[in-house]
């Protein structure tokens, strides 16, 4: 009965549960007159107030006694102030600090329509290419991942360096034979500069390793990619700058900026940029109203305007029409945007596809520098839709993670950003090819130096799927990292509309069959998504009208930006209920009271050890974790960085809580955004600029790694170093012997020492360049591993070879990038091997009496080409160790019969093999004749089970005649299963 009760009342609060979700959601979308705007007066701004409830209180108190710090986010006395070199070489490295102190002054100097110049290296970091620059030197053949399968090579977009990289000795040839202008002006310009790093990337190179892509993409920036089309500064207080730039010139700000002071405060330079910038009357409104006309796609008539302007255009309305009528013009339209796209066979290849190719500088998945990147490109879009009145609002993913606590989640890589059309195009127009630079809301306590490249597909008036590569219309790209935002654009299309919308076409001549068709077969599809007034982007994602209109000033992720009407039905229409009420996902859980999502392994862990629970339990039965007050109290005292993260997020999510509980009670939530007339300033900043986080105090460390860079190159001069490639990257690969496997496109020797070196290698005499391995993926160089192998060679008068006249020998190795082993070196490696293992068998002699006397002598076996070669050490002590423990292996003792030594079985005979299959077949019957008399014992009431087993206690007394004595014995059969649903188990007595 108990049990009973249980399960009546878990209905009955589901029920319940149920019904009060379902009358919320009716609720919510009853919502659906317009929010009237209010009347047209000046909005100023001013901080909000928090009033922190009593478990903030306590929270305060854990942070003051674990003093907890960092908290707050600002930067530190003297990080604005930038300390400038006497001169200036022709290579500096980046420092946003020097790059804006230098900008603003320069802005607020002089006037100019557009900058003089642009380089890609004053405004991000160009510290993968350094080490080639200056002392390492490689060619485009070291690039080259290819296998010896030509058809494979094309399935994985393994691609020839041929066709995305130029070496130093093509250049001159090139200029010769080209017609490309703009190749021509770029290699001019190769040629021009001190330094080059022997290969040039002058566009994307398909799938490639994750040890080359960083490189191959600042490459690119710093040699071959395009100016943006103009510059933006975003301010505080919604105020903002843009101003052209010059497209002809590739110029570093210190050739055209005056640079006198030798000390620039950047703070000092905004404040005084800022009071020549115009005041926003109207920063921004409570609501937006969006109009029918303004998702009709209307690029034949602006086409047809710019065609006919008299007066004459600007470069970016000019490139603007140049891409529409591309776009028109074009019949099979390749992908725009490109993705650096991993080899497959790496393990986390699939995180490549988050970042941009061009701007990408290592994969920062699961870190911080994700979250920050994020952020800081989210506040940058809102910023700059709300400062030029650009009518955008967050969608799909992005939507859902906002009804949750208002920020993006916690497993999201990317965010949604959805717009009209019409918005879209006047997006495309202003800020095409731009780079944006947000300096944060409040410069007092952080200047932000969030640096966005915007970046708009060509084919955004092609509304069609189409092949389905050009669904994402444009994307803000952050130039540190690669990260990226998606852009929509939604528009009246003939794609059709999903078949929620049937029931409003019914008794219209828009009325559809049972098989969805138009019965009226003069109606297009789009004249029936006019009627119903239903808009989608390329991936046929549908919304209509009134379903998005009036947008609703909100916050996502702390800065203001928009969300639709009706909220609700949205996320019902993309997503299950269960989005809207699980707590549970993927590997997080949220907490209400800390309105949080958090990993629920650490729950799990925290449970584990302030409760009985015990974690594998809660695993198994899949729990969610649930914490009351006192619970998520312990929890902020365990761990910092949950306390830091709610501290720093506390008073956006209860502003968020606020504003869900007046949206569901069919409140308008202005009361939060605006008072008296005043807009109530409720952005939050719980991310920390990246640059700032990521740099120290003064400029002297990355003068210094560059100084010393460039003096090796002046006293040493360039070393070609070849490198190769794991199996991870290159799969298949074979070795023969000692002999290393080549693949096509090996480097080639190329400087003048490696010809001395080459000379050297036919007579045997060592040279100091092949013995300083160089780190390819790292900063440093590290020769202790030579150094060591060196002193071990001489102790047994041992030269090691170095390497062959032909570079293009390359061993397989068990790991990415690696500084190349040549052939000869690998036998002298080998050598050196059975040296140890002979030394190892010589051991082994002195200990035979414990070990098994048919084993014999060890057979001396060369190393393999490819195997990772033993450790060498003087002393012997790895060769013991190795040999010793493979005697322990091969002979130990039987576990069953100890002091017997487990002799190797011979093979069984075929009549063995057939006896084990007939047991095997037999054993397998019997499992299945148990399993289905279980079953059937299962599907039988438990009451008459129990009725069944009383009558067969009466019926199993039998008489038994024992073959030996004669003699009658009477025995109870025991049932053979018990009485599995009855509550009570059935024993023998």
């Amino acid at each position: 009965m108990m049990l009973h009760y249980r399960r009546s009342r878990i209905v009955l609060l589901a029920s319940l549960l149920a019904t009060t979700i379902w009358l919320g959601y009716l609720l919510w979308n009853s919502h659906s007159q317009p929010i009237e705007n209010p009347e047209n007066f000046t909005r100023r701004i001013r901080p909000v107030a928090f009033a922190p409830n009593q478990f903030d209180t306590k929270a305060e108190e854990i942070r003051r006694l674990k003093d907890v710090r960092g908290v707050e986010i600002r930067t530190l006395e003297g990080f604005n102030n930038i300390e400038l070199p006497s001169t200036f070489p022709d290579y500096q490295p980046f420092d946003a600090r020097f790059t804006f102190a230098i900008l603003l002054h320069y802005l607020e100097k002089y006037e100019h329509d557009e900058l003089p110049g642009f380089h890609w290296a004053d405004f991000t970091s160009m510290e993968p290419l350094e080490k080639y620059l200056f002392s390492v030197k490689m060619s485009c053949s070291d690039f080259d991942i290819r296998t010896h399968n030509a058809s494979r090579d094309t399935k994985e977009d393994r691609r020839n360096p041929n066709r995305y990289c130029i070496d130093d000795t093509n250049i001159p040839k090139l200029l010769e034979t080209s017609k490309d202008e703009e190749l021509v002006k770029s290699l001019k310009y190769i040629q021009q500069q001190k330094y080059s790093t022997g290969f040039h990337m002058f566009t994307n190179c398909g799938r490639q390793s994750f040890e080359f892509r960083s490189i191959i993409g600042r490459s690119y920036l710093y040699e071959f990619m395009p100016p943006p089309q103009s510059l933006i500064l975003l301010f505080p207080e919604f105020k903002a700058f843009q101003i052209d730039i010059n497209q002809d010139k590739k110029l570093k700000l210190i050739q055209y900026a005056d640079v006198i002071e030798r000390s620039i405060n950047v703070k000092d330079q905004l404040t005084k940029f800022m009071k020549t910038l115009p005041i926003k009357a109207n920063p921004i409104p409570y609501s937006i109203e969006l109009n029918h006309e303004e998702f009709i796609d209307k690029s034949p008539e602006i086409m047809q305007t710019l065609n006919d302007s008299e007066e004459p255009l600007s470069e970016r309305d000019q490139a603007y029409l140049e891409g529409l009528k591309y776009s028109s013009a074009i019949k099979w339209p390749s992908k725009y945007f490109s993705e650096a796209l991993i080899l497959k066979s790496q393990r986390g290849f699939s995180a490549g596809s988050h970042y941009d190719w061009r701007f990408y500088n290592g994969n920062v998945v699961n870190s911080p520098k994700n979250d920050m990147s994020i952020h800081g490109l989210l506040k940058a879009m809102f910023k700059l839709a709300n400062a030029y009145d650009i009518k955008c609002w967050i969608a799909h993913g992005s939507l859902l993670s906002w009804y949750w606590d208002g920020m993006k989640f916690p497993w999201d890589s990317d965010v949604d950003i959805t717009m009209p059309i019409d918005e879209l195009h006047k997006l495309a127009r202003l800020f095409n090819q731009s780079l944006i630079v947000d300096f944060g809301n409040d410069i007092d306590s952080q200047i932000r130096y969030g640096r966005y490249f915007f970046d708009s597909s060509t084919f955004i008036s092609r509304r069609t799927m189409e092949n389905g590569r050009n669904v994402i219309d444009a994307r803000l790209i952050d130039i540190d990292t690669g990260i990226y935002i998606d852009i929509t654009g939604l528009a009246i299309t003939t794609a059709k509309a999903p078949e929620r919308y049937d029931f409003l076409l019914k008794s219209t001549k828009y009325e559809r069959d049972s098989e969805r068709n138009l019965k009226d077969k003069s109606v297009a599809e789009n004249d029936t998504n006019t009627f119903l007034q239903a808009y989608n982007c390329k991936n046929h994602q549908f919304f209509r009208l009134k379903e998005l209109s009036p947008l609703m000033l909100s916050l996502f992720d702390g800065e203001f930006t928009y969300v639709p009407n009706q909220i609700s039905r949205i996320l019902m229409n993309k997503f299950s209920p269960k989005s809207i009420i699980n707590t549970q996902y993927k590997d997080y859980t949220y907490v209400p009271i800390l309105r949080l999502w958090l990993k629920t392994e650490v729950l799990y862990d925290f449970l584990a050890a302030t409760t009985k629970r015990t974690k594998k339990a809660m695993k198994d039965k899949k729990v969610v974790p649930e914490l009351n007050e006192e619970q998520c109290l312990e929890l902020l005292k365990r761990k910092k960085d949950i306390l830091v993260e709610y501290l720093r997020t506390r008073r956006l999510t209860a502003f968020h809580d606020e504003e869900v509980r007046m949206i569901l009670q069919d409140e308008s939530t202005e009361s939060l955004n605006y008072e008296d007339g005043t807009l109530i300033d409720n952005t939050a900043v719980f991310r920390p600029d990246m640059f700032t986080s990521t740099n120290r105090i003064t400029y002297d460390k990355a003068w210094k790694r560059v100084n010393k860079l460039l003096k090796e190159y002046e006293k040493k001069g360039k070393k070609a170093v070849k490198v190769i490639l794991g199996p991870d990257v290159i799969p298949g690969a074979k070795a023969n012997g000692n002999e290393k496997n080549t693949k096509p496109g090996s480097p080639k020797v190329s400087t003048d020492k490696d010809k001395a070196a080459s000379a050297n290698i036919a007579n045997q005499q060592p040279t100091k360049e092949h013995q300083q391995p160089i780190k390819i993926d790292g900063n440093l160089e590290n020769n202790k591993a030579n150094e060591a192998r060196q002193n071990i060679e001489e102790k047994r008068n041992v030269r090691a070879p170095h390497p062959p006249a032909n570079p293009a020998a390359k061993m397989q190795q068990p790991i990415g990038l690696k500084q190349e082993r040549t052939k000869t070196d690998a036998a002298s490696k080998s050598d050196l091997d059975n040296k140890a293992i002979e030394a190892g068998n010589q051991i082994g002699e002195k200990t035979k009496s414990r070990v098994h006397p048919s084993s014999g002598p060890r057979v001396k076996q060369p190393v393999k080409a490819g195997q990772r070669p033993m450790k060498f050490d003087p002393d012997m002590k790895n060769a013991k160790r190795a040999f010793e423990g493979l005697q322990r292996m091969e002979h130990r003792t039987n576990p069953r019969f100890p002091g017997i030594p487990r002799v190797p079985l011979p093979p069984p005979t075929e009549e063995e093999l057939r006896k084990r299959r007939i047991d095997r077949d037999e054993q397998i019957m019997k499992a299945n004749s148990a399993y289905a008399q279980r079953r059937k014992e299962d599907s039988v009431n438990p009451f008459e089970r129990a009725k069944q087993v009383n009558q067969q206690k009466k019926l199993d007394k039998f008489e038994d005649k024992d073959a030996k004595s004669g003699e009658q014995k009477v025995r109870l059969v025991a049932p053979k299963a018990e009485a599995r649903h009855s509550g009570k188990v059935v024993s023998s007595s």
